[in-house]
């Protein structure tokens, strides 16, 4: 299954031992997961900024990111596609991967429910999927 996990989702699988943690491990053994380079940024300033996790570590997942993930460019998206423009890029990305699921904790996507072919769930909805 080809996915994308938002930034939002990275930061809490990297940062603690929750749901996030195990889904981040399942997808990046079991899937193909696509990210892209203002992806990774987003996710190295909220791991250094407010969650203040040591650069080694930070560094760290960044780096299990690109070795265990796929690279994609984000498509153009219409700035009509979503309530926040920061999100599009997001949206491009899921669309550039032909991604099946966009796995996000951002009300602002969770709210739109599918993009073009990919369903957009919270990491909860997507669980039980992939637990199995």
């Amino acid at each position: 299954m080809k996915l994308v996990l938002d930034a939002n989702v990275l930061v809490s699988g990297f940062a603690s031992r929750g749901l996030c943690y195990s889904l981040v491990e399942i997808c990046f053994r079991n899937h193909e997961v696509y990210f892209s380079p203002r992806l990774l940024e987003e996710l190295k300033k909220a791991l250094l900024g407010p969650m203040g996790v040591p650069l080694d570590i930070v560094e760290e997942a960044l780096s299990t990111v690109q070795l265990r993930a796929r690279r994609a460019d984000p498509l153009p998206v219409p700035s009509s596609a979503c309530r926040d423009k920061e999100d599009l890029h997001v949206l491009g990305l899921s669309a550039a991967a032909g991604a099946e699921f966009l796995v996000t904790g951002d009300k602002d996507l969770l709210i739109l429910k599918r993009f073009r072919k990919t369903r957009i769930l919270s990491p909860r909805e997507l669980w039980p999927s992939i637990s199995r």
